[in-house]
């Protein structure tokens, strides 16, 4: 059980005495115009304290985030100049290559390069449902839609254009090509 003092024995049934015997009520009671006047003062210093002190944190983080930048900017630098690096030298060896990318096996990391890849996007639908609409490629449910991911393996890119498996030019559909990229997985 907790000891309480004899002050706070006397004052239990006071819910303005708290435990320490701090009477919360009349600490804080200003009773003339000379203590309201000292306690505007004292609020003036804490606030001018509060901005001050503020104002030095802000420019601490200021500073440390012109720093943080600065070391990022640094070791960026360093870390592409490694990666450009050890690319220079996966390209000089026999790289094992697969449809999306070569690579090669050190001890401690695979060096990756990620092949330039293109890929059919659609970006109008109606046009492709329209252009389709009498092929299995056109399901009719209430609304028609596209059976994309089938449609999408019969289409061929051929320069800048992508054609069906007619050779038509399809239209409501792009080219988004992704550039050749290079890892070094762990």
């Amino acid at each position: 059980m907790d000891a309480y003092t004899e002050y706070e024995l006397e004052n239990l049934d006071n819910p303005n005495i708290f435990k320490g015997g701090v009477d919360f009520m009349n600490i804080f009671k200003i009773n003339n115009d000379l203590q309201a006047e000292n306690k505007i003062q004292e609020l003036k210093e804490v606030q001018e304290d509060k901005e001050r002190l503020l104002a030095i944190c802000d420019l601490k983080i200021s500073e440390y985030k012109a720093l943080k930048e600065e070391h990022e900017a640094k070791f960026n630098g360093k870390e592409e100049d490694i990666l450009n690096s050890l690319k220079g030298y996966a390209l000089n060896q026999n790289l094992k290559e697969t449809k999306t990318q070569g690579s090669y096996q050190l001890p401690s990391a695979k060096l990756v390069i990620k092949k330039e890849a293109e890929k059919i996007v659609k970006y109008d639908e109606a046009i492709l449902i329209d252009m389709f609409k009498n092929t299995e490629y056109v399901q009719k449910k209430q609304v028609e839609s596209l059976a994309w991911v089938e449609l999408k393996k019969t289409l061929v890119i051929t320069g800048e254009v992508v054609v069906d498996e007619n050779g038509e030019i399809v239209v409501g559909v792009k080219i988004e090509r992704t550039p050749e990229r290079f890892e070094v997985k762990f």
